[in-house]
């Protein structure tokens, strides 16, 4: 059975909540970005990582759930991209315009 359009702008809202200890290193949290998207993922260490989606979804393109199951590539300081595709649930960021680069 496919969510209802209430959960599922629920979902979104509370999704991309960003918690203040991130926000005061300059990063906002995004639930859904898209293959191509340049963002950061937050990795078990705290540590924000440069990567390039590659593929994955937050709801399901069927029932609308979530799912929030990703593809990445880790993007280096000198903007070289992995050859190594990695994979887990979503902790996105984009860096606030008023800050420098992680």
């Amino acid at each position: 059975m496919k969510s209802e359009k209430w959960a599922q702008d629920i979902m979104l809202k509370y999704g991309a909540m960003t918690e203040d200890e991130d926000s005061k290193k300059g990063f906002k949290k995004i639930c859904a970005p898209k293959p191509g998207d340049i963002v950061f993922y937050k990795n078990d260490e705290g540590q924000f990582q440069k990567v390039e989606i590659v593929s994955g979804q937050y709801l399901d393109s069927t029932y609308g759930r979530l799912s929030n199951f990703w593809y990445w590539k880790e993007i280096d300081e000198n903007g070289n991209m992995s050859e190594e595709t990695l994979h887990g649930y979503g902790k996105f960021f984009v860096q606030e315009k008023n800050h420098e680069e992680a």
